[in-house]
Order: C-alpha cells, then structure tokens, then sequence
C-alpha cells in the first residue's frame, strides 16, 4: 500500500454523513502498520481515527465514530530530508510504501526516485540511509550504548578536620576585624565636613523633598499624546463585508483560470505528497486539494508563471 494515496480522501460515515478528509497518518514502530489516522472535520478541526474504526479504503474512507483522545503511534517520515551514512544528500522521503514483508522509503531526489528498506534506515529529525541491515543496526547499537552509559560521579574531596578550639579562635579574629572596619567607616570624613553618620541622615531627609518635586514634575499626559486623530477608526463593517467579497472573487476568479491548465512543475503538501504532477491537466479534484493543503497559490505559481 502507498501511504500517499489515503492522504486527501474524504471520511464518509456508514450513514453517508460528511467527517472531514485524511491529513496525516501515525504509524508503528517498524512503519509497517498504521495506527491511526490524522483528520480534520468541515470545520478544520483536527481529530484522530483509530484503525479499527476504518470499514474500507476506497475512493473514500468508510469509517464509524470512534476517536482518539491523543495521538498515538510515531508520526509519517514523509516530507523529511534523507542523507547517506557518509553524508551524502540521498533526497526527501516522498512517501511510504508498506507491504507484507516489511515497508520501503521511496526517495525523491530531482527526477530520481529510489527505493530503501526501513531496515536500512534510522528516521529521526533527519534519515541516514545505511548501506546493509547489519550497519544499519550496528549505528543503533552504538547509539544506544552511548545512551546507556552512566554518568561519572565527581570524586569526594575529604577536607582534614580543624580542631574546635582553632575555629572558635578564627572566628573570634573575624568579628574583631568586622568590628574595626566600622569604626574606622564611622571616622571617615563626609564630603562636606561632617561624619559618617551625619551624611547618611542629611541623605534621608533629602529623599522626601526629591520624591514630592518628582511628584509635581509628573504632569498629565499632553494633548497630543492623548489626542487621537477621529480619522484614525478601525475599518467599518461594510468595509470588512467588501474586502472579504474582494478575497472570495479573487479565490473564484484564480480556480476559473487554472481548471483545465496543465502542470508545469510537480506540487507537494507539506508532509511531501504530490498534489499535482508535472504535465497533468488541473481537475475539480486538483483544485480541492490544493485548496484544503494551502498550496492553490502555489499550483497556480507553477502551472501559468513557471518557464
């Protein structure tokens, strides 16, 4: 099976109710099995389907109403960027092919497309693509022994023992020493003559004339900071009711142009699968899917400006 070919299929209930179009799978550990399936409802709200809600998978998806709480299996490596285990760039991972025997990464890489077992694969933020299933598990062993290793303590340092009575002294001498220093703060001369002490009190007295003359300086915002200009309004209803008409025709006017066209240039959604290919003509189909992928612009960009 392509994974690809569930994504942007409509969910229809046993009793021919409307539940939204397929976004997105999550898939088992060894992306042999699909979980659950991401959706997204009439009004773009996501939600989960578990499997064993699906009746069919046809042109459409038969499927009850049961849901899921959250998320479960790992997300579909589609869309993500491949290398070699040397570094080389391999491609992107347009799509996910899933037999009985195990499933296949099918990489995208200008007009090439290749073929590489999961076995022979770590996906992470990133895929490196190995050579062999023996080196590819090897760099999961390695990774999981680095993972494993336990942190080394720091070594204890033991500091020698100092007799009671040889603190009590020391901290006899700091209090002394403590005790001097203000004193000797006290003699020191003020800038103006007088003590220590006698500055620190002329400073309090002076910090209430400082705080009532701040006080007077803070003055009422002026006219022109308050003043607004009456011109300056938020836009009225009807203007908000004729821009949005504006944006309606310009959508309607965009799809009557392109239905019929022909693609210039591949166009993917963001999880990597074709929404269009290259020298195919623009359907109904085409255009919805674009449309709910957020890719109409860019179809229309590579099927009239492209060279």
């Amino acid at each position: 099976m392509q994974l690809s070919t569930i994504i942007g299929k409509p969910i229809v209930s046993p009793e021919g109710e409307d539940d939204g179009y397929v976004v997105g799978a999550r898939l088992s550990r060894n992306y042999g099995k699909i979980v659950c399936l991401v959706c997204s409802d009439g009004d773009e709200e996501e939600y989960y389907l578990p499997v064993r809600a699906i009746r069919s998978v046809e042109d459409a998806v038969i499927a009850g109403k049961a849901r899921l709480a959250s998320p479960t299996g790992i997300p579909s490596p589609i869309g993500r960027t491949a290398y070699t285990s040397d570094g080389t760039y391999a491609g992107v991972v347009s799509d996910l092919l899933i037999f009985e025997d195990g499933a296949h990464l099918l990489l995208y890489r200008g007009a090439v497309m290749t073929t590489v077992p999961v076995g022979c694969a770590v996906v992470g933020e990133r895929v490196v693509v190995y050579r062999d299933a023996e080196s590819c598990a090897a760099a999961r062993r390695r990774t999981a022994r680095a993972h494993s290793k336990p942190v080394s303590q720091k070594r204890t340092v033991r500091r020698k023992a100092v007799p009671a009575r040889e603190r009590t002294d020391d901290a006899d001498r700091d209090r002394d020493r403590d005790r001097d220093e203000d004193e000797n703060k006290d003699k020191e001369p003020a800038p103006y003559g007088g003590s220590a002490k006698e500055e620190q009190a002329g400073r309090e007295e002076a910090e209430p004339i400082a705080a009532e003359e701040l006080s007077r300086e803070e003055e009422s915002p002026t006219t022109e900071q308050n003043g607004l200009s009456r011109e300056e309004e938020s836009p009225t209803a009807e203007q908000c009711r004729t821009a949005n008409e504006q944006n309606t025709g310009s959508v309607q006017l965009l799809r009557t142009n392109l239905l019929g066209k022909t693609v210039r240039r591949d166009v993917y959604d963001a999880f990597g699968s074709p929404i269009a290919v290259a020298g195919e003509r623009i359907t109904p189909r085409t255009l919805s899917l674009a449309r709910r992928c957020n890719r109409l612009l860019h179809l229309a960009a590579n099927t009239i400006t492209s060279p």
